[in-house]
């Protein structure tokens, strides 16, 4: 095997391609359609450093070393749930939203206070209103607080 030089690719000059308002609006307006069109109520997007990208999509960040959620509604309600290093995030989101603080989504040896159960956070976003929920990835929850083996 011969190794060539090339020239190095016009595409490849390290300019960054900056997301613009527009292409946020368009992309949370797909997202939108595909829910009225599916039937969907409200869209939950798990996020983690290995599984950002849906959630990135819309929000500009991902959460890197900790877990989030993206609550969308078709009332037009957005909900970050997030954990203690990523709530600061929340104000730069490309989409507006309200951030929802959720302790157990940090990293290990984080503080956890104050306690609240994930399902009353989740009511917090609303899921509890809901008719039908899609989901965009998941994550099983096991904590030591909290009994959820049979919580669907």
């Amino acid at each position: 095997m011969k190794l060539k030089a090339i020239e190095t690719p016009k595409t490849m000059l390290g300019t960054p391609v900056e997301l613009t308002e527009e292409t946020i609006h368009e992309r949370l307006a797909k997202v939108k359609a595909n829910m009225v069109q599916s039937g969907i109520d409200t869209l939950v997007i798990y996020a983690d450093k290995e599984h950002g990208a849906n959630f990135e999509y819309l929000t500009g960040f991902i959460p890197r070393f900790e877990e989030a959620l993206l609550v969308l509604s078709k009332t037009n309600e957005t909900f970050l749930l997030l954990g203690n290093e990523n709530m600061k995030m929340a104000a730069h989101a490309r989409i507006p939203n309200k951030a929802i603080h959720v302790p157990h989504f940090s990293l290990p040896n984080q503080p956890m206070d104050p306690f609240v159960p994930l399902l009353d956070l989740l009511a917090q976003a609303k899921l509890d209103g809901a008719k039908t929920i899609g989901l965009v990835g998941w994550k099983k929850w096991t904590t030591t607080t909290e009994k959820n083996e049979n919580v669907i």
